[in-house]
């Protein structure tokens, strides 16, 4: 089968009805709590804002559904300068799956010439490296210490600062209560959305929407719900799903949000760079999912209830997260995917190069690294698809594997 076919078999049957599905859920809530205007968040949000404004046309509903440009690097550079300093440290230095020191100094919004100082000044020939753990600890603690790096982040802060609330002005954020959705995960969107409006005099309510939320959510920042799963509900689902995948399915044809600039009297979003042959995946993805969704894709909310809907998701995302076939491996075997805000790195969705480190990924291994710290390995952004390219008897072994792991660490995050 050609990948165009490929492709279109796999967004009919699979990508574009969990989406239809989920938005669904997004404006039934909205028209049922009677909030007329709803932000879907770039870059997740873009397509679920063309099937929003389609369900919407569909089922005759008054929704104001309109798609902000923001990111979490671009939301985060812009609250730092009102954080406490360990809140930025916090933020500045979170981990990743492939955590290098471009990727801690790019989210400081440093320029590629101060990024290569710094990293002259640190000792660091290779800026795309990862890091090991004892070299992280040593870089970061010379830069909490280093008050040039530190004064450099806070200026570029308050600059991005100010564009971002005159491009949230511009978009009517400011105008009383509404809803944000988005894919989900840890609610870090929506809490530094809610710092940044807060601090700037806002004092609605906002009312976030997610597929799925893994970590528990603080009142302090607004209301949270997700559709799929939390972090004490819905652990099977959780279970049989993958969030990189998830993201994979809601890719947007433009970089991710940097800041914001004034060009004639508007304020327009400051993208990053993307390569063409990513571009060329998610042109084809967004031009089926639009085929998709004026072809056979029912809008209709009439029958609409969560039960079925998740339902019907489920058994969508178990087949193709999980078991996906040969043809679905091909496809996907083309993407290359970042975890991090900066976005500044791309590593293999799935590729059969990876399943000689699926072994350092067995539960035994990670404990043994954990308490020992025996072995390195390279992170898996997609380990049910990696699986899928071993002999069967091996599938069901590291599938096994790979679902008590997701057991064990959704049951500990629940009683933390």
């Amino acid at each position: 089968m050609e990948n165009e076919d490929i492709m279109k078999t796999y967004i009919h049957n699979f990508v574009g009805p969990i989406l239809v599905e989920y938005t669904k859920w997004i404006i039934e809530e909205s028209r049922r709590r009677g909030l007329k205007k709803i932000y879907f968040l770039a870059r997740d949000g873009y397509l679920l804002c063309d099937i929003a404004k389609k369900i919407c046309k569909e089922n005759n509903l008054d929704i104001d559904c309109r798609y902000l440009y923001c990111s979490r690097f671009s939301l985060r550079l812009a609250s730092f300068h009102i954080l406490e300093r360990e809140a930025m440290f916090n933020l500045l230095f979170a981990s990743a799956k492939h955590l290098s020191l471009q990727v801690v100094l790019e989210r400081a919004g440093l320029t590629e010439k101060e990024i290569k100082n710094f990293a002259f000044a640190l000792g660091v020939e290779n800026l795309n490296e990862r890091l090991s753990e004892d070299e992280f600890d040593r870089v970061t603690k010379k830069l909490k210490s280093d008050n040039v790096f530190i004064d450099k982040a806070l200026k570029n802060s308050k600059e991005v600062y100010q564009n971002t609330l005159h491009y949230f002005k511009q978009e009517k954020v400011f105008e009383g209560d509404f809803i944000i959705a988005d894919s989900g995960w840890i609610g870090s969107m929506q809490k530094s959305f809610s710092k940044l409006l807060t601090y700037a005099g806002y004092n609605g309510n906002i009312l976030g929407y997610y597929f799925g939320l893994y970590t528990k959510t603080n009142k302090d920042y607004g209301q949270f719900f997700t559709y799929y799963f939390s972090y004490n509900k819905g652990l099977k689902r959780k279970i049989m799903f993958n969030n990189n995948l998830f993201e994979i399915m809601l890719s947007a044809n433009h970089g991710t949000t940097l800041g914001y600039k004034k060009i004639d009297e508007k304020f327009v979003p400051i993208l990053k760079e993307e390569t063409e042959e990513f571009f060329q995946f998610v042109n084809k993805q967004i031009y089926e999912i639009r085929q998709y969704l004026t072809s056979n894709a029912d809008l209709n909310l009439k029958d609409f209830t969560l039960k079925k809907s998740r339902k019907k998701c489920y058994k969508k995302i178990k087949k193709c997260m999980v078991y996906p076939s040969k043809d679905q491996l091909k496809l996907l075997s083309t993407i290359n995917f970042c975890d991090d805000p900066s976005d500044c790195y791309r590593i293999p969705l799935c590729d059969k190069s990876l399943t000689k480190e699926l072994k350092k990924q067995l539960l035994v291994c990670r404990v043994l690294k954990s308490v020992f710290g025996v072995g390195n390995s390279t992170p898996l952004f997609w380990k049910y698809g990696i699986i899928r390219y071993l002999s069967k008897p091996f599938q069901i072994l590291y599938r096994t594997d790979a679902f008590l792991q997701e057991f064990l660490i959704s049951i500990i995050k629940r009683f933390r």
